[in-house]
């Protein structure tokens, strides 16, 4: 392996398509910053298309792909595309659907990310001494 790159998904709406843009690069980040959404469900399926166009144009320059989300909206779209590109679903506490709900958790989005981050440095930590 000689690099790990990082991306976001974000449904900042795309003004010329209409369309979010799905995958955004961390050297083009800086122009989501101020612009997130709130989840709306018209807008899933074409998430999910342009995150799918993305991952084919992209995922045959990786060896592996994992994620990190702390947004249900995000995880559901990737999960969707999860098997076709073998992505791993990080912080696995989101994997069972029942367990989003923050009360139960007693934790929320914020709080999960951050206390959960070690299961992203240790999957990393693994796929870099794999190879």
């Amino acid at each position: 392996m000689e690099y790990v790159d990082l991306a976001a998904i974000d449904c900042i709406t795309n003004p010329t398509t209409g369309l979010p843009f799905g995958i955004v690069a961390k050297r083009s980040q800086r122009l989501t910053i101020g612009k997130d959404e709130k989840p709306d469900p018209d807008k899933f399926d074409p998430l999910v298309k342009e995150i799918k166009r993305k991952l084919r144009k992209m995922s045959s320059r990786y060896d592996r792909m994992i994620s990190y989300l702390n947004v249900r909206s995000y995880w559901d779209a990737l999960e969707s595309v999860r098997e076709e590109f073998d992505i791993t679903m990080l912080p696995r506490v989101y994997a069972n659907h029942k367990r989003w709900n923050s009360k139960k958790l007693r934790m929320g989005p914020i709080g999960m990310f951050k206390t959960k981050i070690y299961d992203l440095v240790r999957e990393i930590d693994q796929t870099v001494s794999g190879f």
